[in-house]
C-alpha cells in the first residue's frame, strides 16, 4: 500500500522544524535530515490518515498511560513538500523534493491544568530533503519556535500488476475450431476437468 498518497493529501498542516542537519552520502550527494513536529490538537481531521487518527485518539484519551507511539517500519517515499509561510498564502515559499520520510512517532505533551482539556499531541517524523544550500538556509531561518505550513504531495507512480490468467478458466476459441459446436464441446470438456467429473 502506498501510504504517501494518504498522508494529508491536499491539506496544509502547521509544522515546526525541530532540527536540521546538512549531510553528504558516500557519493557526495547532499541531503538535509530535518526533524519535523506536526501539532494535531487543532481539530482539523481532513486528510488525516487512519493510522495517525487512531494513535491520536488513543494518546489524547483521558486516562491513557502511554506518552508516545512509534511507527518503526513506516516509510513514505517520493514526496514533494510545498512550504507556505501562512495558512492562506497562494504560492509556496519553498518546494522540497523528499525521497524519504520516516521515523514516525506520536508524542503526547504534559497534561493541561484546565479540567477537561485534552493534552497536546504531535506527530513527529524525519524528512530527508534533497540538499541545496538554499533549502537548508530556508529551513534554518524557519527553525523552531516559528511554525509554517506544509502541503504534502506523493509523486510515486503506482504500477498495477496484471492478474495472472487461469488457464483452466480462460475460454478462448482455438484456431483450428471454427465450428461453434466444437468450441462449446471444448468448453464443456474443460469445465468437466476443472470440476473433476
Amino acid at each position: 500500500m502506498n501510504y504517501g498518497k494518504l498522508f494529508f493529501p491536499n491539506t496544509r498542516r502547521e509544522v515546526i522544524v525541530e532540527s536540521t542537519n546538512l549531510q553528504k552520502d558516500r557519493a557526495g550527494n547532499r541531503s538535509i535530515k530535518t526533524g519535523i513536529s506536526m501539532p494535531l490538537g487543532d481539530g482539523k481531521l481532513v486528510g488525516m490518515p487512519s493510522w495517525v487518527g487512531d494513535a491520536y485518539a488513543e494518546l489524547a484519551r483521558v486516562g491513557c498511560i502511554a506518552s508516545s507511539i512509534k511507527f518503526a517500519d513506516l516509510e513514505l517515499s517520493e514526496m514533494t513538500i510545498y512550504a507556505h509561510t501562512g495558512e492562506q498564502t497562494e504560492k509556496p515559499a519553498q518546494t522540497f523534493i523528499v525521497p524519504v520520510i520516516n521515523m514516525f512517532s506520536m508524542q503526547r505533551g504534559d497534561l493541561p491544568k484546565k479540567e477537561g482539556a485534552l493534552p497536546p499531541v504531535s506527530l513527529e517524523f524525519v524528512a530527508y530533503i534533497n540538499g541545496s544550500l538554499e533549502a537548508w538556509s530556508w529551513l534554518y531561518r524557519h527553525f523552531r519556535p516559528d511554525p509554517f505550513y506544509m502541503l504534502f504531495l506523493n509523486t510515486q507512480v503506482d504500477i498495477e500488476e496484471p492478474a495472472p490468467a487461469d488457464p483452466q478458466m480462460t475460454l478462448v476459441r482455438e484456431k483450428d475450431s471454427p465450428n461453434d459446436k466444437e468450441f462449446e464441446q471444448q468448453v464443456r470438456e474443460r469445465l468437466r476437468k476443472a470440476v473433476g467429473k
